[in-house]
């Protein structure tokens, strides 16, 4: 069986470690693009309900199969008792390519969230508080494939060294402090927003169902989708951390207080980003790069912007690369 699996030190360090994988992709990143596409509060609305109906029972089952299994979903499957133990190698080699997939997509967002500390960090998106001069930035650097490599690199290289490290010395320790940071700067950044000019007409349109010109099918096949990809579900992230918690967590708690976490910072995800939208006049259906553009735009109008961009930013890549952290135990675990 090998050398004893490794245990959280902390039901809090569990928390943060799980809800960290969600937050730093799911979250801060995906979700307000998403609600921006689809309608804004409708979208919220059945991106709530799916969370309950789908994403509850199903992260509950997932971190269930980690902790009796001891291992990732990969090992799981090649364990299971079967007559034909060879049969299971074919859904376990789908779900091993689905994770290289996975580590392509989560390594280069991650990337842009490290490009966009560094810029913060030497001064490069200081003055930018027009809407062509955001996208602009946004644009150049997706024109910049030899920097995005780099990023997408050095993503990978920090996920595997803090693996190399170990559970508690290397992902818990690092998780906990910095999830607790990026919390704590949501939270007043979020206060901040609200009072900006367009707040009023960004939270109509973020937290109000707008029934009229939206397609509800499309707006329901996403909500499902992101509920699913906010808690990293389906992959075996879950099931990763599951797998190094004791008998003595009761799971559907746990399952309870990663989905408040993950919900709470997508709602004060939306809150800045669509506070800034109708501020800046930043299109709500911007894209994968709303994010960055907009809290660009908000961090160019506060004193101290630089600094706290890139202190925005360090804690988003920290949080990010817990996701690339999964998916990269999936394949060498």
């Amino acid at each position: 069986m090998g050398k004893e699996r490794e245990t959280i030190g902390s039901r809090m360090g569990f928390i943060m470690l799980a809800a960290g994988c969600a937050i730093g992709l799911g979250n801060v990143w995906r979700f307000p693009y998403m609600a921006g596409s689809h309608g804004g509060g409708l979208f919220v609305l059945c991106y709530l309900i799916f969370l309950i109906l789908l994403g509850f029972p199903v992260l509950t089952m997932e971190l269930a199969v980690g902790r009796a299994s001891r291992r990732t979903l990969y090992g799981a499957f090649r364990d299971l008792p079967d007559h034909r133990p060879s049969w299971w190698r074919y859904p376990a080699a789908v779900f091993f390519s689905g994770n290289l997939i996975l580590m392509i997509m989560y390594t280069t967002v991650t990337g842009w969230m490290i490009a966009y500390f560094t810029d913060f960090l030497r001064g490069a998106l200081i003055g930018l508080t027009e809407r062509e001069q955001l996208e602009g930035q946004f644009a150049i650097l997706l024109n910049s494939p030899g920097k995005m490599s780099f990023y997408m690199l050095f993503s990978v290289l920090i996920g595997s060294m803090v693996c190399a490290a170990g559970l508690r010395d290397g992902v818990e320790r690092i998780t906990k402090l910095l999830m607790t940071g990026l919390f704590i700067l949501l939270i007043s950044l979020s206060i901040h927003a609200l009072a900006l000019p367009g707040a009023v007409q960004g939270m109509r349109f973020y937290l109000l169902p707008a029934w009229d010109g939206t397609n509800f099918h499309s707006v329901v096949s996403s909500a499902m989708a992101q509920a699913f990809f906010t808690l990293s579900l389906g992959v075996g992230s879950q099931a990763v951390f599951g797998s190094y918690i004791g008998k003595d967590h009761t799971l559907a708690s746990e399952s309870i207080l990663i989905i408040v976490c993950d919900t709470l910072v997508a709602v004060l995800a939306g809150i800045l980003v669509f506070s800034a939208c109708f501020s800046y006049d930043i299109k709500v259906d911007g894209g994968p790069g709303l994010v960055l553009i907009s809290l660009t735009g908000i961090f160019n109008h506060l004193p101290g912007g630089r600094f706290l961009g890139a202190l925005f930013f360090l804690f988003l890549s920290i949080a990010s690369l817990t996701t690339v952290i999964a998916v990269f135990e999936n394949i060498i675990a």
